[in-house]
């Protein structure tokens, strides 16, 4: 496997493990059992580690772009998060509207009053500006810090061109 291939096998695995997270973590969050600081913490702790994780066995060399990825990729559970719960907002909505209900028939008569995802994150803004603020931040920097010390003396194989292989640790 070539580098530019491992790269975008690192990309693809650390964007899916981020994405499985991010799901785990909403439903978590609707079973009310997250609490208000650890819970970003440990969901950026875990990000961070599958990250690190997935660049251990991809063998990629570069520590800084592990830790910068996971801090972006922390900021983008966060948001996935409320994607998901727009989503089932909307999955809600519609099953109002096929069941019926009086006041979701009213809403449907006077037009579509689906909130876009932009919306929905304005709304989550304003109800809870702080809240959400910290849920980014405890979340990115957990990820970049556990990131950051499981790739600190790392052991990484590197490969040469002609297909060798060496096992260097990387400080």
């Amino acid at each position: 496997m070539n580098q530019a291939e491992r790269r975008l096998l690192w990309f693809v695995c650390s964007t899916l493990a981020a994405a499985a997270l991010a799901w785990v973590a909403f439903q978590v969050q609707q079973e009310g059992i997250a609490p208000v600081v650890l819970f970003p913490v440990l969901v950026g702790a875990l990000l961070g580690a599958a990250v690190a994780g997935v660049r251990q066995f991809t063998a990629l060399p570069g520590r800084g772009t592990t830790i910068v990825a996971a801090v972006v990729l922390g900021l983008l559970v966060v948001a996935a998060q409320d994607y998901i719960g727009h989503r089932q907002r909307l999955r809600l909505y519609s099953d109002e509207l096929r069941a019926g209900h009086p006041l979701a028939a009213a809403a449907a008569a006077e037009g579509d009053f689906r909130p876009t995802f932009v919306h929905h994150l304005q709304a989550r803004l304003r109800d809870r500006p702080v809240w959400w603020t910290l849920d980014f931040v405890f979340t990115a920097a957990a990820a970049g810090v556990v990131a950051a010390i499981a790739t600190r003396k790392q052991r990484v194989w590197q490969s040469y061109p002609g297909g060798d292989l060496e096992l260097r640790q990387e400080a």
